[in-house]
Formats: structure tokens, C-alpha cells, sequence
């Protein structure tokens, strides 16, 4: 995120501390060293992101609010230290959704942690939500508990972003598939089942791979690699969407009214996500370890056929259009300060 907030010209400021740094220096701290490391990896966890990452990020936070004098501060979700540094400080603060919010015993654990925390600091910890997920896909237990701003998910690239030759020259549908830009968690032999079910298709597939290597070889010749794309720019024109259960993707694929098909890993690398697309109606759910060329195929062909899909994701992508823009969000807070 630093470096596309930097590049577009923003003032910007590292605060916090990596996830690595985090981990390390929890298990460092040998919580029960009589446990072999995977057994303690639940505590750590938590002892991560509702100690170690928070009271870093409170710190930091502190330091760069005061200095740029802030008159608010909008802090995304996973972010509780800048809320509470912004709630210390007495400036008025906002949280920031980036798509549906899944109740899980880990994010319970956190919760209470930063719950301490925040008494600690003597500050509520509670704060207004900013939500991009629309509505009728949004848990009901977060919209009964917080006050909610809603605000239109939108994609953005960079000015001089340009579209994939195979996507601008467009000569049939094209499937797009995307993993993660940060975390290495999926096999080339997974990508490679993606890649064979989808290529059985009357299709071209564009396969974004991000943080996994992109030297896959002998792929079908319908099957196009790339480590990264525009992908606010390139999903319009495409007819679905495949990808690992990331928000981003999910809301893409939803606001341009698209069927997808989310291929959650063993560990969730955001349940809500799955959550979200199977109770909403808008895709399934394939996880990772049932993944086979077949399974892709078969799963595509049938969400591509599903007239009750088409009709869920049209209704969502309808609710998108009609939220409140950033800018009209922005004119809003500007008018409550």
C-alpha cells in the first residue's frame, strides 16, 4: 500500500511494524515453551494483532497525528492502534471496512485484547464505520452493532495504468483469475488445475498470479500469466471472476455485477469473503483442497449457466451503484467535524 499511496503523489508515512517483526517477536517471547510452535500458533496470533501490532501502531499513529495536526482520522478496520492514538488525542476518528466483517474465535480474542488496551488508555475503542460492503451483504451482527457510514466500493488504478493487450484487443470472453499480491500460499500445481479446467472453456484466461511465481510452464495456449494488473481496469471486461477469497476481488467482481468463483484457502485468508459471496447468492465456493482441473471446469460451466446467480449479482451490483461515493462520504464527514 506505501508505495501506490506514495507514487500517486500523497504525503505518506510509514508507522507500525511488519507482520514478520510482530511474529518474531512473539514467539521470541516463548509463551509456553513446553508446546512444540504450530501448537502455540493460535496465541500467538493473537498476541500479534491485540498486543504487539496495535501498541506499535498506537505509538507511531500518536507521532505522526500530532505532527500533521490531523482534524480526522479514518483508520481501516484491522488498524485498531491509530483509532486509539486518534481517540487519545481527542480527534475524531472513523474505521474503515474493507468488505464483509466475519465473526471468528481468533477475531473475538483480538477483540478483547485491544478492548484492554483501549481501557487502558482510558478511550472507548469504539468508533463510526465507514462500510464499502454494500448492505444486503454485510453481516447483520456488525450492522446491529456499530454506526455505519455507507460509502461505494470503488477500484482505482493509476493514471497511466493501461489495459493487458490480451484485454484491450478482446477477441472472445476472457475469465480472470487473481491470487494474492502479498501472501505465497498457493501451489504452481494448483495454478496449473486452474489454468487446464478453465482452458477446456471457449474462453482466453488471464491469470494473475501476484506473490506466487509466475514460471508455470507448458499452460494451454488460452492461458495468460501475469504477475500484476490494473485490476479495477481489467475486471469490466471480463465475464467472471476466479480468485483466492480476497475482499478486493470480491467487491470488484460484485460492483461490476460478474459471477465469481472463490477458491478459500485452508486457513481463511479472509472467511468472510466466502461468507459473503455463497449468502449473497453472487458465486460458489471451491476450497483449495478440492481444487482439479475438472473441479474448476465444472464449477465454472455451472456458475456460468446460473440464471439465479445472474439475477443476485445484478441486484448487488445495482445496490453498489446506488451507495454514497467517497466523494460524497468525504463532504459528509467534512460537515460533521
Amino acid at each position: 500500500m506505501f508505495p501506490a499511496v506514495h507514487r500517486a503523489g500523497l504525503p505518506t508515512a510509514k508507522i507500525g511494524i511488519s507482520p514478520k517483526e510482530a511474529f518474531d517477536r512473539a514467539k521470541a517471547a516463548k509463551l509456553r515453551p513446553e508446546l512444540p510452535e504450530a501448537d502455540q500458533m493460535p496465541e500467538i496470533a493473537a498476541t500479534v494483532f491485540g498486543e504487539i501490532v496495535p501498541r506499535v501502531m498506537f505509538a507511531t499513529s500518536k507521532s505522526v497525528i500530532e505532527r500533521f495536526r490531523a482534524d480526522l482520522v479514518i483508520s481501516e478496520i484491522g488498524n485498531h492502534g491509530s483509532l486509539l492514538a486518534a481517540q487519545y488525542l481527542g480527534v475524531p476518528v472513523h474505521s474503515c471496512t474493507w468488505g464483509r466483517v466475519a465473526a471468528t474465535p481468533m477475531i473475538e480474542e483480538v477483540s478483547e485484547r485491544i478492548a484492554n488496551l483501549a481501557q487502558d488508555l482510558g478511550v472507548s475503542g469504539i468508533a463510526p464505520h465507514i462500510d464499502i460492503c454494500p448492505p444486503s451483504v454485510q453481516s447483520t451482527n456488525f450492522k446491529a452493532n456499530y454506526e455505519i457510514q455507507p460509502m461505494q466500493p470503488v477500484g482505482w488504478s493509476f493514471p497511466d495504468d493501461e489495459l493487458p493487450p490480451l484485454v484491450a484487443r478482446r477477441e472472445r470472453p476472457i475469465i480472470y483469475v487473481t491470487f494474492s499480491s502479498v501472501f505465497e500460499h498457493v501451489e504452481a500445481q494448483t495454478l496449473r488445475d486452474i489454468a487446464q479446467g478453465l482452458a477446456k472453456l471457449p474462453v482466453d484466461v488471464l491469470m494473475a498470479t501476484g506473490a506466487v511465481s509466475a514460471d508455470i510452464p507448458d499452460l494451454p495456449n488460452n492461458v495468460y500469466l501475469a504477475e500484476w494488473v490494473p485490476q479495477s481496469l481489467v475486471v469490466p471486461h471480463t465475464e467472471l471472476l476466479v480468485h483466492h477469497g480476497g475482499p478486493g476481488a470480491m467487491l470488484n467482481a460484485m460492483a461490476a455485477g460478474l459471477p465469481q468463483l472463490v477458491l478459500p484457502d485452508a486457513d481463511g485468508v479472509e472467511p468472510g469473503t466466502s461468507i459473503a459471496v455463497e449468502e449473497s447468492g453472487t458465486g460458489y465456493i471451491l476450497p483449495q483442497e478440492e481444487i482439479s482441473a475438472e473441479a474448476i471446469y465444472t464449477n465454472v460451466v455451472s456458475l456460468l449457466e446460473d440464471s439465479t446467480v445472474r439475477s443476485a449479482v445484478t441486484s448487488v451490483a445495482a445496490e453498489i451503484a446506488a451507495m454514497p461515493t467517497p466523494d460524497q462520504v468525504l463532504e459528509l464527514l467534512e460537515k460533521q467535524r
